[in-house]
């Protein structure tokens, strides 16, 4: 596949996704008749919290397709995993903080959630991927 129709492709993709749990977190919260969705004993506005969904999927695909080709190696797939979880972990911890009283700890869990959850995405890619990966390599 071509490198910026990749990038489109997953673009699309995380947007879906963002878009999917985004609604799930609607449905859930508005079926309790909130507004507001209730995390950790902190209270996020739901807009902010869909949008973080839909925003942060399609950024994560936007940074997948664009380093798509480090996903050969598995050392690199769970480099492109991390960042391309950093974004939304980085929007999470600051929908419920504003960056005006960012604290050291808000910065250690965002780079604590990237990596425990973006060495596995990044792994998962890759096994998603395989064949394609597979395919691109034995054409060069």
């Amino acid at each position: 596949m071509e490198y910026w129709n990749r990038v489109k492709v997953l673009a699309r993709w995380g947007l879906i996704c963002g878009a999917i749990l985004g609604s799930v977190v609607a449905l859930v919260s508005l079926s309790h008749r909130s507004t507001t969705v209730h995390i950790g004993g902190v209270d996020i506005n739901l807009l902010a919290a869909v949008a973080l969904y839909v925003v942060g999927g399609a950024l994560a695909g936007i940074i997948v397709g664009l380093c798509f080709p480090l996903i050969r190696r598995r050392l690199g797939a769970a480099f492109v995993g991390v960042l391309g979880i950093a974004p939304l972990s980085l929007g999470a911890v600051a929908t419920y903080t504003s960056f005006g009283e960012w604290q050291s700890l808000d910065t250690e869990t965002v780079i604590v959630t990237s990596l425990v959850l973006g060495i596995g995405a990044g792994l998962m890619y890759r096994s998603i991927f395989h064949e394609e990966i597979e395919k691109e390599s034995k054409t060069k």
